[in-house]
């Protein structure tokens, strides 16, 4: 998992969230995650909206875009480690492509996770990229797949 470089700023001056229109809360906000297609190129300095990356996103019969979200947030202290962790329930997407053809299937090897705002009228550019994750490389192909969480957080700030 990395930051956004973007997400990272903000978060420490004060004003995480901007360029959208209010600070992230974790555990209120909606935490919304992307499935990403193998061909994606981060780039934390450059890519800060999710405008800057949805055309890398998966297209899939069954699969909506930053359809996926966040829940069971929890933060706790790993002191051994020297870091702050955000951990969350695994993640269910259902149905995901169809088998033996006629829909639309995709392959995805990584992860975004991304803020809308609170607000009417959200839309890619004021979604705010948070982090990125590679996971296993996974095709979709009319069936269930569930994102597993590392047990030390989606998420993890060391100092």
């Amino acid at each position: 998992m990395v930051w956004y470089n973007n997400a990272l700023a903000l978060l420490f001056d004060g004003t995480f969230g901007s360029p959208v229109d209010s600070p992230v809360n974790f555990f209120d906000d909606p935490i919304n995650v992307a499935l990403m297609k193998t061909s994606y190129a981060i780039n934390r300095n450059t890519h800060v909206v999710f405008d800057d990356v949805d055309a890398s996103e998966i297209v899939a019969t069954g699969y909506t875009s930053l359809e996926g979200v966040i829940t069971g947030a929890t933060l706790t202290i790993d002191s051994g480690n020297n870091r702050a962790e955000l951990t969350c329930d695994n993640l269910p997407f259902t149905a995901l492509g169809q088998a033996g053809g006629g829909g639309t299937n995709d392959t995805f090897d990584q992860i975004v996770v991304a803020r809308k705002p609170p607000v009417t009228g959200q839309t890619a550019a004021n979604t705010l990229l948070i982090s990125h994750s590679t996971v296993a490389s996974t095709s979709t192909i009319g069936g269930d797949i569930l994102l597993q969480f590392s047990a030390e957080g989606m998420l993890q700030m060391a100092g």
